[in-house]
């Protein structure tokens, strides 16, 4: 019996037939083994996941880099988006609230950036910033006070388009007409009774 392998997602080993091989590497090649069913299911899975992160990571930062006009951030200013994604503290004074600890996802603090891109190119023209670290700062200051805002109303914009699919598959549904072939009533008609006023004629 051949030696087992160790899986790379749940740490167990099996022998060889049971495990799936990945390449992983471009200079050096490093061969990775996982369970061919539910452990490389789960880790194409998360490979995927992480690449979307990744891809809405990367148009966030496009996006800030844009609004402020730079080539590059500060590594602190990652650090603070990372707060926001996993609803960590970015500021001391910052409140805490529930929905806040959950986090918000890149695409969402984008699109708040976007929403925000007025107040923050505003401060950029009439504050006094000492650096662009400061500037920065100001400036997620304002997505941390706009972002339930703003994820509020896509909530409802969701949810309006959902009810007008709804809307528009009932009503396509109400164009088809019915068909009755085969149809077969079992309605009997009632023998006539005596009416009960015939009683006082």
């Amino acid at each position: 019996m051949g030696r087992k392998l160790i899986c790379q997602y749940c740490g167990k080993k099996s022998p060889r037939p049971e495990m799936q091989k990945v390449v992983t590497g471009n200079k050096t090649k490093v061969n990775k083994y996982y369970h061919k069913e539910e452990c490389y299911e789960e880790f194409l899975m998360e490979e995927e996941f992480k690449k979307v992160e990744q891809e809405k990571r990367d148009s966030l930062y496009k996006k800030v880099m844009d609004i402020y006009d730079t080539k590059a951030l500060p590594n602190s200013f990652y650090i603070q988006i990372e707060g926001l994604r996993h609803g960590n503290r970015v500021f001391k004074t910052q409140n805490m609230g529930k929905r806040y600890r959950e986090g918000y996802d890149y695409d969402l603090i984008e699109e708040t950036y976007e929403e925000s891109r007025d107040a923050i190119e505003w401060s950029l023209q009439n504050k006094a910033f000492v650096n662009l670290g400061n500037a920065l700062n100001y400036g997620l200051s304002i997505i941390i006070n706009n972002i339930y805002g703003v994820e509020k109303r896509r909530e409802r914009i969701e949810s309006r388009e959902n009810m007008e699919k709804i809307a528009e598959n009932v009503k396509l549904d109400n164009q088809e007409e019915p068909v009755f072939d085969d149809f077969e009533s079992t309605y009997k008609p009632k023998e006539k009774d005596d009416d009960f006023f015939d009683i006082f004629d």
